[in-house]
């Protein structure tokens, strides 16, 4: 089963450091750029892991204007980082009421939901954003999306989402190996070959790292192509890197 951490490594806030410095904001200033100033503040302490600094420049941008679906999604973040559920959800609910167009705000919550093995609830938020074509997180939404499906047991539709991520991402390692899986347990072994071979040249080339479920792949097609040093080798990984594995458990039973 996908691990819930996939889809959170693609939580579409962009929190990557933007030196934001704690500056006054001129009264003058538009509305729009008052809280844009303080959800950049907002986004550097959430960087940093500082949920609580990031409240003041959140319930600020609030206070310029309430409904400010950028700061509603950000506090809701904010509050399902610590843990408070009940608040997160609410932060959630209102940034929806406000603006339920926000991309952004319908992918992170949609992560949300997952989260909480709400699946049924979690992939019409997720499908919303994927389908805006100006949202910059738009791959990331739709691999969620796929994920969203597969976890609630609709195959046929996450593999379908699964070869958007690619029209759109063509080198997206997760859909790669989540793809070749898919087409693996249906029978498709040529083209689950195709989609690992791709995905291990990236491997090569040190732009990811295989995960416990690509290796486990790796050990099975390489056994359907008879190829025991490969597949010793996958495995001798999976044993070393991934020993707690539910992945490698499957490995050890398919020995007995």
């Amino acid at each position: 089963m996908k691990q819930l951490s996939i889809f959170l490594v693609f939580c579409s806030l962009v929190l990557t450091g933007c030196g934001v410095e704690q500056v006054p904001v001129v009264s003058e200033a538009s509305a729009e750029a008052r809280i844009d100033v303080r959800i950049r503040w907002a986004k550097e302490h959430i960087r940093k892991g500082e949920y609580e600094e990031a409240k003041r420049p959140l319930t600020g941008a609030l206070e310029v204007d309430k409904g400010s679906p950028k700061a509603l999604n950000l506090l809701a973040f904010v509050f399902q980082q610590q843990g408070d559920m009940v608040l997160a959800e609410e932060y959630y609910k209102r940034m929806l009421k406000s603006d339920a167009s926000f991309a952004p705000g319908r992918n992170n919550y949609g992560i949300f939901l997952m989260i909480q093995n709400r699946y049924d609830e979690a992939c019409p938020h997720l499908a919303a954003a994927s389908n805006d074509p100006l949202y910059t997180g738009r791959p990331q939404a739709l691999e969620n999306l796929a994920g969203c499906y597969q976890l609630a047991g609709d195959h046929e539709l996450s593999e379908e989402t699964y070869r958007r991520v690619l029209r759109l991402t063509p080198n997206s390692s997760i859909t790669l190996i989540e793809l070749a899986s898919l087409v693996y347990e249906r029978g498709e072994s040529g083209e689950a070959w195709q989609l690992f071979d791709r995905f291990s040249e990236l491997v090569n080339q040190r732009k990811v790292e295989h995960s416990a479920k690509s290796l486990w792949l790796g050990v099975r097609l390489s056994r359907e192509g008879r190829d025991p040093s490969m597949a010793a080798t996958y495995a001798l990984l999976l044993k070393n890197l991934f020993p707690q594995s539910s992945e490698y458990q499957l490995y050890k039973e398919s020995r007995q």
